[in-house]
Parts: structure tokens; sequence; C-alpha cells
């Protein structure tokens, strides 16, 4: 059977869900995740009923948990089927330095690292059984050089967008004239993280 993941988080771990998400959709696995799955109109108490028919319910610990009270509902009724049922499979990831809830206490948990490859393959593992394919890092070098670098300049030597080490939009260009050689050098700086570039 093919997985279907439920991704069960509260509201201040948006940005680490969406991460995870994305984790797994470039693995090609089902995610339901609500930012994807849930379109303006719909009923959100049946689309999270329809969500949590999933093979994998991941839930995220953190913190931010207590005042989750729609997240505590999702475990609640995922924790009834799998007593009854024996499914879902609960993948708990502990975000900070919170302590699995008692009722998970028996259940191998995974202490999030902040998105480095370890968390990946241990996430990929546990959901599929086998290591994660390079589909992520290829999306991530192409999703960066479309970012990053103006294929359409072709006439300029250093065609950056955006600031390649912090992302920063604010570049500042010059150029020097070597007279001796008769040769322009190019230059190219980030005024925020004082990275820069040159060419001929």
């Amino acid at each position: 059977m093919e997985p279907i993941v439920f991704i069960s988080y509260s509201s201040g771990d948006r940005e680490i869900a969406s991460e995870i998400a994305t984790f797994l959709a470039a693995e090609g696995i089902n995610v339901w995740f609500d930012e994807w799955k849930v379109s303006l109109g719909d009923s959100l108490t049946n689309a999270v009923q329809a969500g949590l028919e999933c093979t994998h319910f991941v839930v995220l610990i953190s913190k931010n948990n207590e005042a989750a009270k729609f997240q505590k509902r999702e475990f609640q009724s995922t924790l009834a089927r799998y007593i009854e049922k024996g499914t879902p499979k609960i993948v708990p990831v502990i975000l900070d330095n919170s302590e699995p809830p008692k009722l998970l206490e028996d259940i191998k948990y995974w202490r999030y690292e902040g998105g480095t490859e370890k968390d990946r393959k241990q996430l990929v593992t546990s959901i599929t059984g086998n290591l994660p394919t390079q589909n992520f890092i290829r999306a991530i070098v192409k999703k960066y050089h479309e970012v990053v670098i103006d294929t359409t300049d072709t006439n300029n030597p250093l065609p950056y967008k955006v600031c390649p080490e912090c992302g920063s939009a604010k570049l500042k260009r010059s150029s020097i004239v070597d007279y001796a050689r008769d040769e322009t050098y190019f230059i190219i700086e980030c005024t925020e993280c004082d990275w820069s570039a040159w060419s001929q």
C-alpha cells in the first residue's frame, strides 16, 4: 500500500511542517498538509477527517502544542484508531526540548535537527523503508539557480538576482578599468552580508 502521510502540527510550527511536507512530497509520497489540501470554502472538519484516513500520522511536538486545540483533537482521534486497529503508524517528531506525551512514551520518536539531511533521511526512511532519492536535492539546486541567477541576462558577467549567501536583493555593482592591461573588472557586493565576487 502506498503511504499517505498526515502532518499534524500547531500553528506556531507551520514553517517546519511545510519543510517536512516538502521533504516527503519530493519523494513522491502522498502528503496531507492542510495548506495544500484545504481551499477557501472547504469544510475544515471534513477535510481533516478525510486526511486522517492515512497510513502514517506525523505529529510535530513542541512547546506550541499546549495552545493547539485542533491538533489535540487530531491526535486523540488518531490514537483511538491506532489503539483499535493498529493503524496509522504514528511518527512523533520533537522540534525543541519538549518531551513526548506519556501516551507516546512507548513509540520511538525523532528529535528534529533543523532540516538537515539527517532529518530528511530519518523521516523518509521511517515512512517508505527506503533511503531518500536525489529528487529533493535536484529540486533545490534547480530552484536555487532560478532564484539566484538571471539566465536571461546573457551580457552580464555576474548575472545574480540576489546574494547567493544570504538571499538579499541589496546588491551593489561596480567596475574598474586596468588601463595598463586595458581590461575591465566587474564587481558585485552584497551590502547585507559582505559577500562579493568579480569577473573580467
